[in-house]
């Protein structure tokens, strides 16, 4: 049996999407016979160095930022946080194989290193590559010249990757790679699991749910927009619920592009920060879900766990084709794909016969069915056992 060591950057245990990946592919390990010990990022819990969670080994490393400092005390943090794990690993019993989420990149030099050194088998865990002006400082600052090492100098250099998308899948050709998109929990994660829809009957209004931060990633001020004129135009009640997003947060928005609150407030409810538990409950009292994104690399190297969610809740997705989910998504069947620019002109027929033919219901089948094909364990197992036997240690 060969042990396994899960490192990086996440905060494990939690239910956000990167320890949902983390807890996903490590269970993939176990399955191929490896035993696998968690050493997340989080910040230990009344100075505990060590706990048990679902029968794993953790051992929190504390390299998150958990209180504020000024400007060099934020950069030198930035730069050198994965060195608290990497004292660590110099005193920790010896792994067999390491895994690494979306290390920052002179962590990741410095753990090639490391491995080679003590011929330890390394795997990188890619889901991301970051726009410039999407991080702090912009395009010219810091953190885009620390993105750029990583994905161009650093990332490539590893001859075990897992991956999450079809751009990244072809950026690190050449290596040991196997493309794994999110993977539905197991229940011992997602304890309020994935339960039968509790959804009004769409001929009576029409609830939407974004999940999520509405920031640079996500464009949900367009959809909202259109809202009243879809809500006169059916004659429907129209609702759309935002978990994720504080009330305040989202008038600021409306404020920076001079939108008139009281216009749109009725048909938006947000519910800010809310467990995961209850962002399964919204999704399932809704009948489709919001995911709209820029064409640019971010979308197409990421994959949104929102998707995942959202099909395994039997939740179609209005979206614009997008990604490697605008390729997979099947206009009409689990999905209505509406052109960004002019949302009203394809969103409004498309619902309008939804409602008249009495559609929806296979909708919501088609879903449940495209989420158990492409996001179930199952399905990635044999590339997933191809991926390991092929690992290169050296």
């Amino acid at each position: 049996m060969k042990n396994v060591l899960y490192t990086g950057a996440f905060r494990f245990p939690n239910q956000d999407a990167a320890a949902l990946r983390v807890y996903s592919i490590a269970r993939l390990f176990e399955q191929v016979g490896c035993c696998v010990t968690f050493a997340g990022w989080e910040q230990a819990q009344d100075e505990k160095k060590h706990y048990v969670f679902e029968g794993h080994d953790c051992y929190p490393q504390s390299e998150f930022r958990e209180y504020p400092r000024r400007l060099i005390g934020r950069l030198l943090g930035f730069f050198m946080r994965g060195f608290k794990t990497l004292r660590w690993l110099e005193s920790s019993p010896r792994f067999d194989i390491i895994v690494t989420y979306n290390p920052p990149a002179l962590f990741s030099l410095l753990l090639l290193l490391l491995c080679w050194r003590r011929r330890i088998c390394l795997v990188l865990d890619s889901t991301e590559w970051y726009e410039a002006e999407h991080l702090p400082g912009g395009q010219f600052g810091p953190a885009a010249l620390e993105n750029w090492l990583r994905m161009r100098v650093v990332y490539p250099r590893f001859r075990n990757i897992i991956c999450i998308s079809r751009l990244l899948e072809k950026h690190y050709a050449g290596c040991n790679i196997v493309n794994i998109p999110p993977l539905q929990p197991p229940a011992k994660v997602d304890t309020d699991g994935i339960v039968n829809a509790t959804r009004e009957p769409i001929t009576s209004g029409i609830t939407f749910i974004y999940a999520g931060n509405g920031g640079e990633k996500d464009r949900l001020l367009g959809f909202i927009r259109v809202l009243p004129v879809i809500a006169q135009s059916l004659q429907r009640n129209i609702l759309l619920r935002i978990a994720g997003i504080e009330e305040t947060t989202l008038y600021c928005l409306f404020r920076d592009e001079d939108l008139n609150i009281t216009t749109y407030a009725p048909f938006v409810k947000c519910y800010g920060r809310i467990s995961h538990a209850r962002v399964n409950q919204l999704y399932n009292q809704s009948h489709f879900s919001v995911l709209f994104r820029e064409n640019k690399r971010y979308a197409w190297a990421g994959f949104p766990t929102k998707a995942m969610e959202s099909w395994s809740h039997a939740c179609p997705i209005i979206m614009n084709r997008i990604g490697d989910i605008g390729i997979l998504a099947e206009n009409m069947v689990d999905a209505i794909i509406v052109d960004e620019k002019n949302i009203v002109k394809t969103l409004d027929p498309a619902l309008r016969m939804i409602i008249e033919s009495d559609q929806y219901q296979e909708m919501s089948n088609q879903s449940r069915i495209k989420a158990s094909l492409l996001f179930s364990a199952d399905k990635h197992l044999n590339h997933f056992k191809q991926f390991f036997q092929n690992l290169r240690w050296r």
